[in-house]
């Protein structure tokens, strides 16, 4: 996938070490039993994902069979994910107390170490891994962390325009980022700067929520519009073939309701996923770069946040329910937890 990510937001046999006997024994660890609530997917491979939010599960088998793991201790809510290898994996969101945090694993999830606590009053939102050494997060107020050695240590960088929450980032390279905030940044030279972007508004209250690239010029950026009235809200999706000096409206069905997240295999090929909101439909697909998108056939009730797309056949997207489609979006099959 030309992102380097198993996110947004977003592994093989091998991929989570660890037995179910292991996992047992970490029991006092496991955030409490819930329906799912997923925020964030990452599929290094296509065989394994992991999916995370108020709990972190894993698959190794396409999600035929998905088991929890233990849950990274003293954190909250988990927000993103991204795994650079089979084995080493980030995520980051609420850390034990009013702070943001930053954990990692080189097991696939067997254990987790605290790497990063910072954002006081806030967390983290996303999180981009193009190597498993180089990741950069993203969350409140415009903040953004970087890390050049695997987690190790992590460095505040400065950026020009973005206010409030960064709530998305993908990385082409250790060099080369994209996030979205109240507008676009980007990134050519490994974080030591980020350069503001404007992004198109078709409507009152626009927010763009994910984004994706397909290549170093080529990115799409998808969210919402929100109407007064009591109107409901209609999704928006935005895309740039010049790397974010122009961008341009996409074409998105009538009845799409809000999407959340996007993931891009190529200059051409990308899924949205999102929660209808009382409007008919979820998911969407484009093989035109984003210029026009097609509805896919996932229900409408779906609540997805987050699609993850290892290869241009193959995505998982996660939320309140999991859906894989095997054949580019054509059809998707709801996945169950145990």
């Amino acid at each position: 996938m030309a992102t380097f990510l198993a996110v947004v937001m977003i592994c093989s046999a091998c991929l989570f070490a660890g037995t179910g006997a292991q996992a047992a024994s970490n029991a006092s660890t496991l955030s409490p039993s819930s329906p799912p609530d997923f925020r964030a997917v990452s599929c290094p491979t296509k065989a394994a994902c992991m999916a995370v939010g108020p709990s972190v599960f894993r698959t190794t088998d396409g999600g035929t069979t998905w088991m929890r793991l233990s849950y990274p201790k003293g954190a909250g809510t988990i927000f993103g994910v991204a795994c650079a290898s089979v084995t080493t994996c980030e995520v980051d969101g609420v850390g034990n107390g009013d702070i943001g945090a930053i954990y990692g694993t080189t097991d696939g999830g067997a254990k987790w170490t605290l790497q990063l606590q910072a954002i006081v009053g806030g967390y983290f939102l996303a999180i981009a891994c193009p190597s498993t050494s180089v990741c950069e997060a993203t969350g409140l107020d415009g903040d953004i962390f970087g890390t050049t050695n695997g987690g190790a240590t992590w460095t505040p960088q400065l950026q020009d325009g973005a206010e409030g929450q960064i709530v998305g980032v993908v990385c082409l390279s250790v060099h080369l980022c994209e996030a979205v905030a109240g507008g676009g940044l980007r990134t050519t030279n490994g974080g030591q700067t980020w350069k503001g972007q404007g992004l198109p508004e078709p409507g009152d209250g626009t927010e763009y929520t994910a984004v994706s690239c397909g290549s170093t010029k080529t990115c799409a950026v998808i969210g919402f519009n929100s109407f007064d009235h009591g109107e409901k809200e209609r999704a928006s999706a935005a895309r740039t073939t010049d790397g974010g000096a122009d961008w341009y409206l996409g074409h998105l069905p009538s009845g799409t309701g809000s999407l959340s997240g996007v993931a891009c295999t190529s200059l051409e090929i990308c899924e949205a996923v999102g929660t209808g909101n009382g409007l008919p439909i979820s998911v969407v697909g484009t093989t035109d770069g984003g210029k026009t998108w097609v509805a896919q056939d996932v229900p409408a009730s779906a609540s997805l946040n987050a699609v993850a797309c290892p290869t241009a056949d193959i995505c998982e997207a996660v939320g309140t329910s999991l859906y894989r489609t095997v054949n580019g979006g054509n059809t998707w099959i709801r996945q169950h937890l145990p």
